[in-house]
């Protein structure tokens, strides 16, 4: 019991880190330093959930969600960590190189939570 409270409540912990980053992005659009703001969203999930955004953009789909995993997110955090990555994206100029980068992490962060969460066979639809 002491274990699942413990997880409990390490996800809820999660759960208010991603909503104060995404407050932090969603407050640039009103005008702000947005380089700096996604270096301080970076520094965040490598200081408090020891996640790289680096790594995880060079890591396999499956490796990737797998070790998400392990650091306590589940399907619905898995979500809201791909919100933070795409209002990331979105709060950068269009021809800005991390935006193509985090774009496409969010894509594969899509696809993988897709994988791990879907128990559909779409394999006859192409």
């Amino acid at each position: 019991m002491e274990q699942r409270d413990y997880i409990k409540r390490q996800i809820e912990q999660i759960g208010i880190l991603l909503g104060r980053m995404l407050s932090t992005l969603l407050g640039l659009r009103s005008g702000g330093d947005t380089g700096s703001a996604i270096q301080q969203i970076c520094g965040e999930l490598k200081d408090e959930l020891d996640i790289d955004i680096d790594s995880l953009a060079s890591a396999d789909t499956e490796i990737m969600i797998k070790d998400l995993q392990t650091k306590g997110f589940d399907y619905d955090l898995l979500i809201r960590l791909r919100g933070v990555i795409d209002s990331m994206a979105a709060s950068l100029p269009e021809n800005d190189r991390r935006r193509h980068s985090l774009t496409a992490l969010s894509d594969k962060l899509a696809a993988g939570t897709q994988a791990a969460y879907s128990t559909a066979d779409f394999s006859d639809f192409q």
